[in-house]
């Protein structure tokens, strides 16, 4: 089931049919996507260009465009090309679906559509589109990682190059000067390195032209000369006559009288070392960026010179393997007897394969031995410089741990295959191995397996009644409980919300599948205990047996489910097998469903009303409404067919609410018209018994129900007096959630309403009459009618009477048909009865007219 959807995914539906768009968008805006809708291929193709949606959900069957054309453009356009395409079909031939995978559609569903199924294949693809976008992501990362190591590389050798060209630039300054460094003579390189002509330096102190943060330097050079000594050479700034200064490495002589040993000049041979300088300062900064990136990239870097055979690994390269600087030596052994032996010779491939010059680059992802006695998978890389002839003389890259990616990879390739709730593999999982089950099956005549499509009766219920939270609850705990009794062979998924499926594989026969579904059914009926909860479900099973006939996974699985749905028909908590002619019934099931949508809104439900009498006088106490549908086509419908069927599709409020309005409105016009003290019954549905309303925000827990809320608004627009109506339930229709019903039952009490328990004698127990607000037991019809025959069935009956009274509960008997039933209910003091010895249902004229005649 899916709880939070991301508000930023946003879906296209486009389908011509309106009715279709506002039920598929309003599911998938409930579910929490953003939804945009198109009627029609060109409406389509306009709001693609507008807004690219994450996901397009695609009719095939329009007027205009048809989805397979829509589908081809938008698989033409480079902006549109890898939007998922789900088709939304009724053709589904194998033909046309083919075509839609040709076209490049990721899916397609089979309409009518089940809403369930539409949410799970959009997970599915949105999952699967989420991890190829962040393996491209990585991809991305990787190659920024590459052209940052190609751009160290560059700036390294462009160093070099600058620090070889020192020798072909230089040149020399010769000048004498006085002992106090005035200028006598300057050679005329001066004018080609410093600007100034010679005349300009002539007769001017030295220190004019050095450049002030370097003066200290030139005179600790000057006092340091003695006679016909040099001294080491002095490197300095000098200003340069446009206002420059450039590098002079300048050798300076102290010239003496030989006579007097009086300081005569001072002889100076400068050379420009401006660019050597600037060359060694851009080694040292290169150094020290190779020195930086060494240390603190996160890649560690390898460099294999191939003539010694000997590898420098840096020391994040040795920290990424747990060792320090100096426990691994400069031998490739190091680094090759650690990679994983089943890595191995895919990493000999790769790396021969460079040094052969067959691939330009070498990179390969492997496994690789930690200190740790575990492995680390790292992602290896570099590239071979060659000599004239083309052969290796080294080679040098990078190693980059990537051990948290796949990780991450694998837990993103677990979630696209698995339910995040249940951990069960999910629909694309079982989808492949459902493929290979049809495809061992056509290869092998002896081998059959089996589908098994479950779903949880009346979960809806649980969910809305305690929460999701318990309710996921609950669907942990089914899952946990249906794989311990599983073969190992067996495969099990959760389809989605409350559906699981399983693939019964290498069965013998029908037989075997249906002991399975047995077993399940027989466990799944076992209470389950929810930390303060104690829980009952029942489980409705679809089973399709193997057939050579199935070419897609799809066919089967929609056997299956609608098996699940007969089984569902016929009163759940049982299992059915797909038989052929079950499709062209459900396909009736589904246009009944749709036509139970509009029924209301086309004025077909028509309520009757069974005459409820004393048994001490035999007159008219009570009526009991009866919905009835009057179908344009099918004519008059049983109540046990749609009322379940409302239930499912969500209808049930919407039906139970007119009902009470309707019946209501009718009760006070026979009080106007002199029948006061007559009483209403109606029939609540286990579904208004146990839905809540909108939670509160603040609150996991829903505040209080919508029943109460109905019954308080109807009396109050009707003005029908609450005593004089008495709501309907089943013992096991409160049991869902003793918790839950009891509050609501306390409600409607408090209101002044009655309430009846219908059927009553079908498993009751003792512990329910004791804990509820109840004011009236109907007893069922099956033990009024063999009441007559059987004494056991009459002592039953006078046991239940004389339990009512006794806890000063009402007693009704319901389907009384023959005189000598109603007088043994006479005899044993039975309060009220109803049934066709006095009369069927009738409609609101006809029992009008009755109750006129007195």
């Amino acid at each position: 089931m899916m709880n939070d959807a991301d508000q930023s995914t946003h879906i296209l539906v486009v389908d011509d049919t309106f009715y279709n768009l506002e039920i598929l968008s309003d599911f998938l805006e409930q579910t929490g996507f953003l939804v945009t809708i198109a009627e029609s291929g060109v409406m389509a193709l306009a709001q693609v260009q507008r807004l690219i949606p994450d996901l397009i959900l695609l009719d095939i069957v329009m007027p205009d465009l048809d989805g397979f054309e829509v589908c081809r453009r938008l698989k033409a356009s480079h902006t549109t090309q890898d939007i998922p395409v789900i088709f939304m079909t009724a053709l589904d031939n194998t033909e046309n679906i083919v075509k839609g995978f040709d076209l490049g559609a990721v899916d397609y569903i089979v309409k009518p559509l089940q809403l369930k199924e539409v949410l799970a294949r959009l997970e599915t693809h949105l999952a699967i589109q989420h991890l190829r976008k962040n393996l491209e992501l990585q991809n991305e990362r990787l190659r920024e990682q590459n052209l940052r190591q190609q751009r160290v590389q560059e700036l390294l050798k462009e160093s070099r190059e600058r620090y070889r060209l020192l020798a072909d630039n230089s040149t020399d300054i010769i000048s004498t000067q006085t002992p106090d460094g005035i200028y006598r003579y300057v050679s005329p390189a001066c004018e080609s390195l410093l600007g100034y002509k010679i005349e300009e330096m002539i007769g001017h102190a030295a220190t004019k032209f050095i450049h002030p943060q370097d003066l200290e330097i030139f005179e600790e050079t000057r006092a340091r000369l003695s006679d016909h000594q040099s001294v080491s050479p002095a490197v300095y700034r000098a200003c340069c006559q446009d206002g420059t200064y450039i590098w002079l490495e300048t050798t300076n002589r102290l010239i003496s009288d030989p006579g007097t040993g009086r300081a005569i000049e001072i002889v100076s041979v400068s050379r420009n070392v401006t660019e050597r300088v600037q060359a060694e300062e851009a080694l040292r900064r290169s150094e020290e960026r190779y020195a930086l990136v060494a240390l603190s990239a996160s890649d560690g870097l390898w460099d294999w010179n191939l003539e010694t055979n000997r590898i420098y690994y840096s020391s994040r390269w040795m920290a990424m393997l747990g060792y320090g600087d100096d426990m691994i030596g400069d031998s490739p052994t190091e680094w090759f007897s650690r990679v994983h032996p089943e890595d191995w010779e895919y990493f000999q491939m790769d790396l021969i394969a460079c040094l052969e010059g067959r691939s330009s680059t070498f990179r390969n992802e492997h496994r690789i031995l930690h200190r740790d006695g575990t492995y680390r998978w790292v992602v290896s890389q570099g590239r071979a410089a060659r000599d004239k002839s083309q052969q290796a003389y080294r080679m040098a890259g990078s190693q980059t741990d990537i051990t948290q990616r796949k990780l991450t990879e694998a837990q993103l390739m677990y979630r696209a295959f698995h339910d995040t709730l249940t951990g069960l593999p999910n629909r694309t999982l079982f989808r492949e191995r459902l493929e290979r089950a049809i495809e061992q099956m056509a290869e092998d005549r002896f081998f059959q397996f089996a589908v098994l499509f479950l779903d949880l009766d009346r979960f809806k219920i649980i969910n809305d009644s305690l929460g999701h939270t318990v309710g996921d609850k609950l669907l942990v705990a089914i899952a946990r409980r249906l794989k311990t009794h599983l073969r190992a062979q067996d495969m099990i998924a959760r389809l989605g919300g409350d559906e699981f499926a399983i693939l019964l594989n290498g069965i013998q026969d029908v037989d075997e599948a249906i002991g399975i579904a047995d077993r399940i059914q027989a466990e799944m009926s076992k209470p389950f205990s929810l930390a303060e909860h104690r829980l009952l479900t029942t489980t409705s099973i679809g089973i399709a047996l193997g057939s050579i006939n199935y070419e897609w996974p799809e066919d089967i699985l929609r056997d299956a489910d609608m098996a699940m749905y007969q089984a569902k028909a016929r009163g759940r908590a049982r299992h059915e097998i797909f038989k052929i002619d079950l499709r062209t019934q459900l396909e009736e099931r589904w246009q009944m469903e749709s036509d139970l949508r509009y029924a209301i809104e086309r004025a077909q439900f028509q309520l009757y009303y069974q005459p409820i009498l004393s048994v001490a006088n035999d007159r008219i106490v009570a009526v009991e409404a009866l919905l009835r549908w009057e179908h344009p086509q099918h004519g008059l419908i049983d109540p046990e067919v749609f009322i379940p069927l409302a239930e499912e599709i969500g209808m049930i409020s919407s039906v139970g609410g007119w009902v009470l309005q309707t019946a209501c409105t009718q009760m006070v016009e026979w009080h106007a018209a002199g029948n006061e003290s007559l009483r209403l019954s109606v029939n609540v549905s286990p579904f208004q018994l146990q839905q809540p309303p909108a939670a509160d925000p603040s609150s996991a827990r829903p505040i209080t129900a919508l029943l109460p809320e109905l019954v308080r608004t109807v009396l109050a627009e009707t003005s029908l007096p609450p005593q004089s109506l008495e709501l309907e339930i089943t013992e096991s229709m409160a049991m869902l959630n003793q918790e839950f019903s009891l509050a609501i039952l306390q409600a409607l009490s408090e209101m002044g309403v009655q309430i009846a328990v219908d059927d009553f004698g079908l498993g009751s127990a003792l512990d329910f009459l004791r804990c509820f607000p109840i004011d009236t037991l109907k007893i069922d019809q099956y033990f009024v009618k063999e009441m007559t025959g059987a004494s056991n069935d009459q002592a039953f009956i006078t046991a239940i009477i004389a339990m009512a009274h006794s806890l000063g509960l009402k007693v009704v008997a319901e389907g009384v048909e023959t005189q000598s039933q109603l007088e043994l209910l006479q005899n044993q003091d039975c309060d009220e009865w109803q049934g066709f010895l006095f009369s069927p249902p009738l409609s609101s004229v006809d029992l009008t007219t009755l109750l006129q005649s007195g």
